[in-house]
């Protein structure tokens, strides 16, 4: 893949690394609807993570930025997707201050309008993980895959995997909330999780979850589920809001008190709408 566009900036301060890129991958052939997808296919294994891979319609107004704590994202083979990489985030330690390995990768948009808006409209949000056996036990403590919103925020959209438990959440901007959750139960396996968020009618939508499991050959179907709740409502946040992975940031794109790391790998983030 030929990038567009390469735009790096980094920032030390009080044991803090931030390093941001923008790599844009050509539009022409991009799936109809798909406005994100993030995939790490042209690092190689055992790189730090400082270019991102970003495609899809909206990739040109985003910015990349991964932001570190005493630790190093970076890629390692996987062995759901032939000759690509995934990103490894650090290892499950306890909360311990800026003592703490994270590593988030937050997207931000850039050119003063939102190209991920949602509105009240259909969308889905993927990503596919290996999660470590042993992330703890803190119940505060949880892992979170991809989302963008905090939960105060007004809207907000979230896969979480907390305690081997998969979650999508919805929160829409009149403050209606919609959850579906499963339990993991091949956790040294890849996964696919797809939450997705389907208009069904005038006033009525439903949130879904499936997730697959990696047979070395395709992601199988394990489940299927809806959240008993209504799912409709507009989706509205700030124009430059953030979209996470691995954890939780704070507006401003530093890490948040409360990071909920992911500790595992993660691949195939995508977000398609309409």
């Amino acid at each position: 893949m030929d990038p567009t566009r390469t735009v790096t900036a980094a920032l030390v301060a009080a044991g803090l690394v931030v390093a941001g890129v923008v790599l844009v991958r050509p539009a022409a052939g991009a799936e109809p609807g798909l406005v994100l997808d993030v995939d790490f296919a042209d690092a190689p294994a055992g790189r730090i993570l400082h270019e991102p891979s970003l495609g899809g319609s909206a990739a040109g107004s985003l910015r990349a930025v991964v932001v570190t704590q005493d630790a190093r994202a970076y890629t390692a083979h996987s062995p759901a997707a032939e000759d690509e990489q995934a990103l490894r985030l650090p290892e499950y330690e306890v909360l311990d201050g800026t003592r703490t390995p994270l590593a988030v990768l937050g997207i931000r948009p850039t050119g003063g309008s939102d190209p991920l808006a949602v509105g009240e409209r259909s969308f889905r949000w993927q990503a596919d993980f290996r999660q470590d056996p042993d992330i703890g036990d803190d119940p505060a403590d949880g892992d979170n895959l991809l989302q963008r919103g905090l939960y105060d925020d007004r809207s907000q959209w979230k896969l979480s995997v907390d305690k081997h438990v998969v979650g999508c959440y919805l929160k829409t901007a009149d403050g209606r909330r919609s959850g579906v959750e499963t339990r993991l139960h091949d956790i040294d396996s890849w996964h696919r999780a797809t939450c997705e968020r389907t208009v069904t009618g005038e006033g009525t939508a439903v949130l879904s979850l499936t997730l697959g499991v990696w047979d070395g050959e395709d992601f199988q179907e394990t489940f299927s589920g809806e959240a008993p709740e209504n799912a409709f409502g507009a989706v509205e946040f700030d124009p430059d809001a953030l979209v996470s992975v691995g954890g939780k940031l704070n507006p401003d794109g530093s890490l948040s008190g409360s990071p909920d790391q992911f500790n595992g790998w993660v691949d195939g983030i995508a977000l398609r709408v309409g």
